[in-house]
């Protein structure tokens, strides 16, 4: 990889920055190295610790992305929500995330028509363009101050391929039969330091700060009528048949309550159908300064295995600089344990440089989990083999904003069943469904 080209070799680099804090709170977020969004003065909304045992009708476990949408929509359906979490809010993998808001499928078209058929992949497509837009009416509505904004992204090919963009093309004309309407071909994605070949461009995608939408989120469900309660450790959750349960909370305490819902990232639970179903990797992200003016703002999405990803984010109102935010290098956990994790965070640094040779300062370096199903799209809904009052939302398959927010849809067949909504839900949550069977539904075309 040619990641040096361009590269400003005064500028500080990953080499020089700090290991990590290790007095870092734990009940802040789930890693040594804090990630931006907890940076430029920005926190944590507080809630208090749950002090006595309550009863309510639905109980969420885990206080992201995932339970807080949840927790938003069933409190203005006029039902009762509890939300516990063993940190603050967002202190998990959503603190950790760099919230792209994308409706450009992140395991490719190519591969959901081959896994889901045509119809299944538009479907699931339908559902990340809905998600996207509603985290644009709960901004508006709730007013919520998070620099959100729509924007294009950029999807090109592996350097080594890029003169040669078949791959592109095939996955440009499959995002199209999956409904991603007004995709087309550029000449090359804007990278200013470096021509990446033919691309597609895939307008209306999203991006926001992804603490303050959580913070104003968690306000408006407490307006609506939920309450929320942080550090305060959930040990364990009983289902009925008889829309009964019990959750246990660390200091002898209990909510007692119709539903479950557990959305802890992975399911903290004892069940092991889920758990067969997904595997675990990690992914690394670099931040640095950008001088404002000198790039162009978007989300970019390369094909290399592993990939990249990368958007940006305003910087302090006082700063003549942005923020660029850069990711990938995923791998499974418990791969390249050997290999020094300065050597990954400067690679993301190198391949940067490389693309947008104005980067300056390196800011933050920090990684996060991603879950992946098997076949690339979230379980939402009740969890196979147990009581069917329990409810489970995993397996964000590097779309967590997108997946979560599709778990706290109003269309949902989480919130249908326990809000207590009738009728047929839409096939797309059929989609969702962990029980689920994978199985390879069309032939893919790729080069």
């Amino acid at each position: 990889m040619s990641g040096t080209k361009g590269m400003d070799v005064g500028q500080p680099s990953v080499a020089g920055a700090p290991p990590g804090d290790a007095t870092v709170d734990p009940a802040v977020t789930s890693g040594a190295m804090r990630p931006l969004w907890l940076e430029h003065g920005v926190k944590q909304e507080q809630f208090p610790k749950l002090m006595q045992s309550l009863e309510t009708d639905v109980c969420v476990v885990g206080a992201g992305i995932s339970g807080l949408t949840v927790a938003y929509t069933l409190a203005k359906s006029g039902v009762g929500v509890v939300v516990l979490d063993d940190g603050n809010i967002g202190s998990g993998e959503t603190g950790r995330t760099t919230a792209h808001l994308m409706s450009n499928m992140d395991d490719r078209f190519t591969t959901l028509e081959y896994l889901h058929g045509q119809r299944g992949a538009q479907l699931a497509t339908e559902s990340h363009i809905e998600a996207i837009n509603y985290i644009e009416r709960i901004v508006r509505d709730e007013q919520i101050d998070c620099d959100f904004k729509r924007l294009d992204g950029y999807l090109f090919e592996k350097e080594s391929k890029r003169n040669d963009t078949r791959n592109v093309r095939v996955e440009m004309e499959a995002a199209l039969r999956c409904g991603l309407s007004g995709v087309y071909l550029v000449p090359r994605a804007p990278c200013p330091g470096f021509d990446t070949g033919e691309a597609y461009c895939a307008p209306r995608q999203g991006r926001l700060h992804a603490i303050k939408y959580l913070n104003g989120l968690a306000k408006a469900a407490v307006r609506h009528g939920a309450h929320i309660y942080t550090n305060s450790r959930v040990l364990k959750w009983e289902g009925s048949n008889k829309n009964e349960a019990t959750v246990t909370v660390d200091g002898d305490l209990t909510v007692r309550c119709k539903h479950v819902v557990v959305a802890t990232n992975t399911p903290a639970q004892n069940r092991l159908v889920i758990h067969a179903k997904l595997s675990i990797d990690r992914s690394y992200v670099v931040t640095a300064e950008i001088p404002r003016g000198t790039y162009t703002d978007a989300l970019f999405w390369d094909m290399e295995d592993p990939y990249h990803y990368v958007r940006f984010q305003e910087g302090p109102p006082d700063a003549d600089w942005d923020v660029i935010i850069i990711g990938g290098e995923d791998h499974p956990i418990g791969r390249q344990a050997n290999e020094p994790v300065e050597q990954i965070y400067r690679r993301l640094e190198e391949w940067g440089r490389a693309r947008w040779p104005s980067m300056g300062r390196i800011l933050e370096c920090w990684s996060g989990q991603i879950a992946e199903p098997v076949d690339a799209l979230a379980y939402i809904g009740r969890n196979p083999h147990d009581y069917p009052n329990i409810y489970i939302v995993t397996g964000d398959s590097g779309q967590g904003m997108t997946h979560g927010t599709i778990a706290g849809t109003r269309e949902h067949i989480l919130h249908r069943a326990v809000s207590g909504g009738g009728g047929r839900p839409p096939r797309a949550t059929d989609r969702a469904a962990p029980a689920r069977h994978v199985g390879c539904r069309a032939p893919v075309q790729a080069c």
